[in-house]
């Protein structure tokens, strides 16, 4: 027995899938004894994606997302956090890969192997399954421990070098170190595909791996070779794919996924208008890559479609997740709404006009006066999650012109590996202890930021004498410049103390930094350091203080980690520790004792006035 569907007669029994993938094969719609039959691509691979995963959420992004990716040999897909961008993508090569999975393959890269199986190849993984379990003659092997899903059931010792494989590729070492795909540039297939997902992040020269995979063909389509005429009848069609995915990030303004993204007329042509868009970038120089972009702008997520702030779906952004992010902020337009702005300033703490304006890039010229010297160092183990582990010292003393300053030494870069016979923490310790007394500087000079066996390590190694500062600590009762608040008695002011301005320590410690800025009491900054520093950024938290973002969020933002930054703040509280003063901070820190005066005479104050109301009551 049969039954018609798309025009064409089916036998019994034969499952949803299976019809819509013969569909696809085939095109999506062709000439079939002299008819039209099929519905055209876009219809078939929808029904394709309904009949794998039937409990699978779509709406008009992801409908967006494949008439572009079908239509384009090279699409940009940007949009902020969870506008399920890499999922989407990952659903559509899965699902192309399938339909002619002995001579296609795909290539999907993400920065690092652990963001691969954590992100997009995780998610294809994970698709791949659910497919399998539906439909036992859905193509695919996953090879264990490896991020491949091969056509053929191989040795899992060769499954990086079959060809018709789904493949997952890292383009940083776990250190952070940039490779790029230069080990599959030469990849060649009938039909090949390149997802590129974390584009943010990528160093330009990953862009240099399209030159040779472009020579796979046009612009990569279902179907079979239909002319009869033509030596290859009846195989599947040639062709090349590229997607770019990824968030806008200002922070690195020329990183790939801009330059593939930028439009032909510029920026200036694109308007905040809060909509979803979609626009022809420009032509890379010398290069063959031209994309479409895709905008998607959570101002306009599919969410906002529906009455009622209860989203429809929890997972994709709207208005519950803009809802975290300060506005006006950078991680508000990269991270919250996805959207390309640039110039964005306000919540930075370090910024490199803010250095130019002070001079923090100038040399020092000292008095005869002596000077001291404080050694900083921010610690990372083994090249953990690509952080690096910078060693330095810093100086502070009085400067020609009489003013108390601060200069910056260059700093090392402590090479921690992983070693049977020693800890990475003694290999800090053993590092920092050489540098530091080559350099003249004690170990009660010596601060660092590092988990409690550094401190045990150094303090074998070294000297129990060495210093640790706690980042995540409560702020200390410094006075905060310019700030003030009522002193209780409701008759006055008093100035505003840090622990009730800042909501961590780590805050008072980078506000210090640029208050020493503006005092013009930095000198030799690095034009690498504030740069390292500058991505990260403020906002008010509960009780109006104010509060940087953790490393994690800012290395999720951006790609990078904030170690050398971290590093000079960790030196510069040691400064303070051996005596040097903020001028900009009206000597907050001169003495307890100043302090406890003040405090002192606002009590006898309040006690006098408090003493002639009673008088004259009575």
């Amino acid at each position: 027995m049969h039954f018609e569907r798309h025009g064409l007669a089916w036998e019994d029994g034969t499952d949803d899938a299976s019809i819509e993938r013969y569909m696809l094969q085939n095109g999506g719609q062709w000439n079939h004894k002299g008819r039209i039959v099929g519905e055209g691509l876009i219809f078939h691979f929808n029904k394709y994606w309904e009949a794998l995963w039937p409990s699978d959420s779509r709406n008009r992004w992801t409908d967006l997302i494949l008439h572009e990716v079908l239509n384009g040999q090279f699409t940009t897909v940007s949009g902020g956090a969870s506008s399920w961008k890499s999922g989407t993508v990952a659903r559509i090569a899965l699902m192309d890969w399938s339909l002619f999975p002995e001579c296609t393959t795909v290539l999907v890269s993400s920065t690092t192997m652990t963001e691969l199986k954590n992100r997009i190849f995780g998610e294809m993984i994970k698709m791949w399954k659910d497919a399998k379990e539906r439909y036992d003659w859905f193509p695919g092997y996953s090879v264990d421990s490896k991020t491949v899903i091969t056509n053929e059931n191989v040795e899992e010792e060769l499954a990086r070098d079959i060809r018709n494989s789904i493949v997952g590729v890292a383009c940083k070492t776990a250190s952070g170190k940039f490779q790029g795909m230069s080990s599959f540039v030469g990849k060649k297939n009938r039909r090949v595909w390149c997802v590129s997902d974390e584009v943010q992040f990528m160093e330009r020269s990953f862009l240099d791996a399209q030159n040779n995979l472009i020579s796979n063909g046009p612009n990569l389509v279902p179907g079979i070779i239909r002319d009869p005429q033509s030596i290859e009848y009846g195989k599947p069609i040639r062709g090349y794919k590229a997607v770019f995915i990824g968030n806008p990030n200002p922070t690195r303004p020329d990183n790939p996924l801009h330059l593939l993204s930028e439009p032909k007329n510029g920026w200036a042509s694109i308007p905040d208008d809060g909509k979803t868009k979609v626009w022809d970038c420009r032509k890379l120089q010398d290069h063959p890559v031209q994309c479409r972009c895709i905008n998607l702008d959570a101002n306009d997520s599919p969410n906002n479609d529906f009455p009622g702030d209860t989203p429809k779906w929890v997972h994709l952004v709207g208005k519950h997740t803009l809802a975290k992010y300060t506005e006006g902020s950078e991680s508000y337009y990269s991270q919250g709404r996805g959207i390309f702005k640039f110039g964005l300033a306000a919540f930075k703490i370090i910024t490199k006009e803010v250095c130019d304006q002070f001079h923090a890039f100038d040399p020092v010229v000292w008095s005869n006066k002596p000077t001291t010297k404080v050694g900083m160092l921010d610690a990372a183990y083994g090249g953990v999650g690509g952080d690096r582990c910078p060693l330095g010292y810093l100086e502070f003393g009085e400067c020609i012109d009489g003013k108390e300053r601060v200069l910056l030494h260059p700093y090392w870069l402590v090479p921690v590996t992983v070693r049977q016979d020693i800890t990475p923490e003694d290999q800090i310790a053993m590092y920092a202890k050489d540098k530091m007394e080559s350099n003249g500087i004690p170990p009660e000079n010596f601060f660092f930021d590092g988990r409690g066996s550094l401190a045990m390590a150094l303090a074998r190694v070294w000297s129990p004498q060495v210093n640790s500062v706690e980042f995540g600590g409560r702020p200390t009762d410094r006075v905060v410049d310019g700030e003030f608040v009522q002193d209780g008695s409701g008759q006055g002011k008093r100035p505003k103390l840090a622990f009730e301005h800042y909501s961590k320590f780590v805050s008072e410690l980078w506000w210090s930094w640029r208050y020493a800025i503006e005092a013009d009491q930095m000198r030799g900054l690095t034009l690498e350091l504030v740069l390292d520093a500058s991505p990260r950024e403020w906002r008010k938290v509960a009780g109006d203080k104010k509060e940087i973002e953790t490393k994690k969020d800012m290395k999720k933002r951006t790609g990078v980690s904030p170690d050398l930054a971290d590093m000079l703040v960790t030196g510069l509280e040691g400064a303070r520790r051996r005596g040097f003063n903020i001028s900009k901070l009206a000597n907050q820190d001169a003495t307890e004792f100043n302090r406890d005066w003040w405090f002192e005479m606002q009590r006898k104050q309040q006690n006098m006035r408090r003493g002639h109301v009673l008088n004259h009551a009575a």
